[in-house]
């Protein structure tokens, strides 16, 4: 059976520790280029922080980011599919995290919005510092809630929080499940909106193939 797609995870997959792409990946994904499989970037971060990736890796098909939340194409920008966080279920998450003085990042459409002093946010300024201008991650402090576009928000990532925090935190935002959330050993929190995970929006892309070709 011949081959016409191939999704790949960028963290752990294609990236190594380094967070770098290796030779022998960026050799791997030139093979299936040239042999005419269409390669699809699929991530938990936002599309602006893969921009570099997608340039290294002449890559120019839609990028599935945010853990599925968002499919757009990186050359007109045009919106393949969305799904935000609820408002205003939003704003009051944002006021809590502010409040408590959390260390936490808001994906938007154009630009990650991070907390006044946050540690976080050095990863963006990292990455930034190695790609070109153009390439890099759009950043805006934010202080209060209405300064974001809230009812657009796809993502929202906080980090550093211990178990305690953790179920209150549930207890008070996600009490029906409403939200998806995800944590990991590092006690890193990644909440959005209930969707399809990213490997489910592969689907999506899949099935909308001729119009993918037809961009190229």
């Amino acid at each position: 059976m011949d081959v016409e797609c191939c999704v790949c995870d960028l963290d752990g997959t294609l990236l190594n520790s380094s967070m770098t792409l290796s030779d022998a990946n960026i050799s791997a994904i030139r093979i299936l280029q040239e042999r005419g499989v269409t390669v699809v970037l699929a991530t938990g971060r936002n599309d602006l922080y893969v921009k570099d990736i997608a340039r290294q890796l002449e890559i120019s098909t839609p990028i599935i980011s945010c853990n599925g939340g968002l499919v757009r194409w990186q050359d007109t920008g045009e919106v393949l599919y969305s799904k935000h966080l609820p408002s205003p279920t939003d704003r009051r998450i944002i006021e809590y995290c502010l409040t408590k003085d959390y260390d936490f990042t808001v994906s938007s459409y154009d630009c990650i919005y991070h907390q006044k002093n946050s540690e976080r946010v050095a990863v963006f300024h990292q990455y930034n510092a190695k790609v070109q201008p153009a390439l890099r991650v759009p950043l805006k402090e934010m202080a209060e809630p209405d300064a974001l576009p809230l009812g657009k928000l796809l993502k929202l990532f906080i980090w550093k929080l211990n178990a305690s925090q953790i179920d209150e935190f549930v207890q008070l935002h996600n009490p029906d499940g409403g939200l998806t959330i995800v944590s990991s050993e590092k006690m890193v929190w990644i909440l959005w909106r209930s969707i399809l995970p990213k490997g489910r929006r592969c689907g999506f892309l899949l099935k909308n193939m001729t119009l993918i070709l037809l961009k190229q």
